[in-house]
């Protein structure tokens, strides 16, 4: 499927390991479900919700971690938008990798609710390990819990030590979601919301391949031939 194999080289791109990208079932399985979606044109929100702010509330009672905090961390990680993904590859509000997706059993990671739930829950996990530090939490939400435990405490990264900066500051804040982002309309979000397209990851892929050419930079791929001129990647 073509554009499953174009969707595989995006993971590829976007940051994932040697040992992620050989782990096939799972990765064709979200580039199948992202194809799906985009070549069927269908919004990249199905919730019961009425809005984002109940998303929240939910996950909160669920998990224990207080709402401001989720909110605060979905602010700095995507701006509450759901259909956002990080040139490493995290996916949504709560800006969940991969290896995350499959750990909290996400069916759609561009789903706000389910997003924000799994958000929460891996919070509360990295709560409980780090005996309810939130600055080693947050560290490691960002950057790991093996960075965490290879540094002894917050990584040296000026991303991460900006990031539990930012994220701490806006957990006392009164964070309001965008009126356009926060309504829940006929099982989608608001009419303003981005819905990711085909043209746009094409877009972004291309951009992403000048960098890589430019800093000779090489990928193993082994689920996509980049000598098939029938292929939009086609060097």
């Amino acid at each position: 499927m073509k554009v499953q194999n174009n969707l595989m080289m995006d993971w590829a791109i976007r940051g994932m390991s040697s040992l992620q990208l050989q782990q096939t079932n799972s990765i064709e399985t979200f580039a199948h479900m992202l194809a799906e979606r985009m070549e069927s044109g269908a919004p990249a929100i199905s919730s019961g919700s009425k809005s984002m702010d109940e998303m929240f509330e939910r996950a909160s009672r669920a998990t224990g971690v207080p709402v401001n905090l989720l909110k605060a961390v979905a602010k700095t990680e995507s701006d509450f938008n759901p259909n956002c993904v990080s040139h490493a590859g995290a996916m949504g509000i709560m800006q969940l990798m991969p290896c995350n997706v499959e750990e909290y059993h996400v069916k759609d990671p561009f789903d706000p609710e389910e997003n924000i739930m799994a958000g929460a829950q891996q919070l509360a996990d990295l709560s409980r390990r780090y005996d309810g530090d939130l600055t080693l939490t947050l560290a490691a939400y960002n950057a790991g819990s093996g960075n965490v435990a290879k540094y002894g405490g917050v990584p040296p990264f000026k991303e991460t030590q900006n990031y539990v900066r930012k994220v701490t500051a806006l957990v006392g804040e009164n964070i309001t979601i965008p009126a356009a982002r926060n309504a829940i309309t006929g099982g989608g979000l608001g009419d303003e919301m981005p819905i990711v397209t085909m043209d746009a990851m094409i877009e972004d892929k291309m951009q992403q391949l000048i960098y890589m050419m430019a800093q000779g930079m090489r990928y193993s791929l082994p689920s996509l031939d980049l000598t098939d001129n029938t292929n939009p990647f086609y060097f």
